[in-house]
């Protein structure tokens, strides 16, 4: 990869399933989706960073975020 690319990925989720033992509703479904991105900052340093956001029958939204930057580091 060239320094100051930016990659970028996308991903989404569809579950359902029948929850035995919980109050209704019972059917349950849930959505995602997912977003992630790359950028190589240098040959040494790239920064990371994922986005995801799940919704459902027991709830509206779950957002997580997480970014990460990675160092090559030689001793």
């Amino acid at each position: 990869m060239r320094p100051r690319v930016l990659q970028l990925e996308g991903r989404m989720t569809v579950y359902a399933w029948r929850a035995e033992g919980v109050p209704q509703p019972r059917d349950v479904l849930m959505v995602g989706a997912g977003f992630g991105a790359l950028y190589e900052m240098s040959r040494n340093m790239r920064l990371h960073f994922l986005a995801e956001n799940n919704a459902g029958t027991y709830y509206r939204a779950q957002i997580r975020g997480l970014a990460v930057l990675e160092v090559d580091v030689t001793l």
